[in-house]
């Protein structure tokens, strides 16, 4: 069995979706024109999330291979676009504001993500080559040791 461990806990995972889960009903239930908009809008941020879980399953086998970096450029990209540029210009335009601690987090995420891509991308300028491996001498044999026949 192959295990990955994360930055979040289950129940820190488990608390996120329940407080979603709550904000939607929230949402839902108030019945207002913008409400469905400002919601409609924080769940366009979710469109980074393929290529986020895509990059999570690579890192396990595919790591040093090409198509795990193209997939992280590709997820910095969708997330850039979608999470710290898209929620300003959506809140914009719906005039919302209040969501302060949303964009400061994805704007924390996105210098981890821009960090992590740099990394990927220059690891192959900053691993060491390996050195070949050297043969061990065999022993010569010993002069003051008489072979018996």
């Amino acid at each position: 069995i192959c295990m990955r461990t994360t930055i979040s806990s289950p129940l820190e995972t488990l608390a996120h979706h329940a407080v979603v889960m709550l904000g939607t009903i929230y949402v839902l239930a108030v019945d207002r024109p913008l409400a469905y908009v400002w919601c409609g809008g924080m769940f366009l941020t979710e469109a980074s999330t393929p290529f986020v879980n895509q990059r999570w399953f690579m890192a396990i086998r595919h790591r040093h291979q090409k198509r795990y970096k193209a997939t992280g450029l590709v997820m910095t990209v969708a997330f850039v676009i979608v999470r710290p540029l898209g929620i300003p210009a959506f809140l914009s335009v719906v005039g919302v504001l209040g969501c302060g601690t949303l964009y400061v987090l994805n704007v924390y995420w996105t210098f981890l993500i821009i960090g992590g891509l740099f990394r990927a991308l220059n690891a192959d300028r900053y691993t060491k080559k390996k050195q070949p491996v050297q043969q061990a001498a065999t022993p010569a044999p010993r002069e003051d040791v008489q072979a018996t026949t």
